[in-house]
């Protein structure tokens, strides 16, 4: 696939690596110890940047602007503004990509397929996900009713997980 094709040893991202210093060996990225995890970190953090910076960019144009003008006339420096104004304003949409975030993570499986794991993520389960160990369960090992069960749970376990974050991030009626 691309994307393993990307960082495979000797490819694009590994050649520009060694290129700028950063790696002196190849980096055999599927077999070592914690690095599956960083790709699929990295892989996600690309996927969801155009979005997420979207969703920052319309609240930060949402700010009214005569919040900083009062604020620098009381004589606040641009990290005080940042850390009063902005990002209390900002919540609303922090809050909403932290709970994207976490469902997106609990969810995740086509990014593990996109870069050439099996079922089981790999050696010694790396990249194992809830999903992707629920898919085996169901399709490679033919136990659906027990995958059945891990999906209610995984359901069960996410909207747990979503109104833990509405409990204790949301102190603002605005959120």
């Amino acid at each position: 696939t691309i994307a393993d094709n990307m960082v495979a040893p000797g490819g694009p991202i590994q050649r520009w690596m060694s290129d700028v210093g950063l790696i002196h060996e190849w980096i055999f990225w599927k077999s070592q110890e914690g690095l599956p995890m960083l790709v699929l970190a990295l892989i996600n953090t690309w996927k969801w940047f155009g979005i997420s910076t979207v969703i920052l960019l319309a609240g930060i144009y949402g700010i009214d602007k005569r919040l900083y003008e009062a604020a620098a006339v009381d004589g606040a420096n641009d990290s005080q503004m940042f850390m009063v104004i902005t990002l209390p304003m900002l919540r609303p949409q922090l809050f909403f990509l932290l709970v994207i975030d976490v469902i997106n993570g609990l969810q995740m499986f086509t990014e593990v397929f996109s870069i050439g794991f099996d079922v089981y993520g790999g050696i010694r389960n790396q990249a194992l996900t809830p999903v992707l160990y629920l898919y085996a369960q169901a399709f490679d090992r033919s136990n659906v009713g027990y995958a059945s069960t891990l999906g209610l749970l995984l359901a069960i376990m996410i909207a747990a997980l979503t109104a833990l974050q509405f409990k204790f991030v949301r102190s603002d009626p605005e959120v």
